[in-house]
């Protein structure tokens, strides 16, 4: 392993770096140890995913934040080759399929774009945001190859075009020739991203800066500060989320309009208190009963893994547990 001096960082830096990847490595494990409504959490597994396999991902994916922070610092950032090697670390880690796809699609930008914020010597959020539109406006096709073969480890589908003015069938993860495809329409991770934001959630996010993430971090640190509790914080700002934003993985599996529905019961969830009331307790319960099934179809897991963007964008600034 190279020393600090022969990969020219100070050990302030270096301090910096570890903390970027630990707080993400904490924003993962918070997010799933919290109550959220058809989620997998400590007492409730999928049939073939369970909640060690999580804490497994979170853990393992680490070390790829650290290097899209490295990156970032040094002005080489690589955004698909760090979410392709942040989705084999989480896959070497555990036997429980793809858990970390979504979440590293959202960390790694932002990871990247806190490298940059060190070099700059601003580290404020609003230059954070900054520098993550710039970052996923200037990624090349290099970028969007490497993110379509991490779907494809990750054994995750429902990326391609869609009302874009393309053959729906000439960027989907099942034609054999995509990268050729990619390469000869010199297709960006950005605008790969556009292509799919209509049906897709966290493609949306990649295309705005992050910018429901970023608007729940601080949603989030003022729930946290007025329960004093950050699975509470957690659980009330998903149900937020979920109550303006129809889930898109939801929307996959069922259409829309059964996306729809489980926003309009978010709504009502929170309108009886959410997690601030006994009675909005309980219907927090009653929601997740509602959600969990064998199939997994109502899984909000979009809105899942832009909650631990947020939660990883407020750790960065300095949320203490």
């Amino acid at each position: 392993m190279l020393s600090l001096k022969e990969r020219g960082i100070s050990p302030d830096i270096d301090d910096k770096l570890n903390f970027i990847a630990n707080s993400a490595r904490l924003a993962s494990v918070l997010e799933v140890s919290s109550m959220k409504p058809g989620n997998v959490n400590p007492m409730h597994n999928f049939e073939n995913t369970r909640f060690e396999h999580f804490l497994a991902g979170s853990i393992s994916l680490g070390d790829a934040v650290r290097s899209a922070a490295f990156s970032g610092y040094k002005n080489n950032v690589k955004t698909g080759e760090h979410i392709l090697n942040g989705v084999s670390d989480v896959k070497n880690s555990h036997s429980g399929g793809n858990t970390h796809l979504g979440i590293l699609m959202l960390f790694i930008p932002a990871a990247s774009a806190a490298g940059v914020c060190l070099s700059e010597g601003d580290y404020g959020m609003r230059n954070l945001q900054v520098n993550v539109s710039k970052i996923l406006s200037s990624t090349t096709v290099d970028d969007a190859v490497n993110l379509c073969s991490a779907i494809k480890r990750a054994k995750a589908g429902g990326l391609c075009a869609v009302d874009s003015g393309f053959s729906d069938d000439k960027f989907n993860l099942n034609n054999e020739k995509l990268n050729e495809e990619l390469i000869k329409n010199n297709l960006n991770f950005y605008e790969l991203m556009k292509l799919s934001k209509e049906r897709d959630r966290l493609a949306e996010e990649l295309t705005t800066g992050m910018s429901i993430s970023f608007e729940h971090a601080r949603v989030l640190e003022k729930i946290y500060a007025k329960t004093g509790d950050i699975f509470s914080a957690v659980v009330q700002t998903y149900l937020m989320l979920l109550s303006k934003f129809p889930d898109t993985l939801i929307a996959r599996k069922c259409g829309f309009e059964k996306a729809g529905e489980v926003s309009h019961a978010a709504s009502n969830v929170i309108e009886l208190g959410g997690v601030f009331t006994r009675e909005g307790r309980n219907a927090v319960e009653n929601f997740d009963k509602c959600l969990q099934g064998k199939d997994n179809k109502l899984n909000p897991g979009t809105t899942a893994d832009i909650v631990a963007a947020s939660l990883f964008i407020t750790l960065l600034f300095g949320l203490k547990l």
